[in-house]
Order: C-alpha cells, then sequence, then structure tokens
C-alpha cells in the first residue's frame, strides 16, 4: 500500500496514568506485536500508519502515548 495519499488523518490520544499498557496498545497497533516487558515511557512517543477501508480509501492513523 502507498502512504503518499490518504482521504482523513485522525489524531488519537492516549493518556493515562503510568504503567496501565498505553503502549502496549501503541505497539500491538504498529507492529502487530505484544510485549510482556516495558520500559516507562519519558514524554511522549507518536507512532502513525495508513490503513485502507473496506471502500479502498486511505486514512491515516496518528496515536500519541502520553504520560498524564
Amino acid at each position: 500500500m502507498n502512504n503518499a495519499y490518504f482521504k482523513y488523518v485522525f489524531k488519537y490520544i492516549i493518556i493515562g496514568n503510568p504503567s496501565v499498557g498505553k503502549s502496549c496498545i501503541l505497539n500491538q497497533f504498529l507492529n502487530n506485536k505484544f510485549s510482556e516487558e516495558y520500559e516507562i515511557t519519558v514524554g511522549v512517543e507518536f507512532g502513525a500508519k495508513t490503513i485502507e477501508l473496506d471502500g479502498g480509501e486511505k486514512v491515516k492513523l496518528q496515536i500519541w502515548d502520553t504520560v498524564s
């Protein structure tokens, strides 16, 4: 899939207490991997992924992982 064009951009911010699984959600979505071990997020982590919907439209999702 070519990531050069997308119809929409959605920004999703994950906010919550430390050590509750926010980074695990980000890693699972971006890399399709789950790890029981983790490193504490300092500041903000960011990830983006372009997906294609059933109708063929491309949507870019930007996910921000932050500590409240």
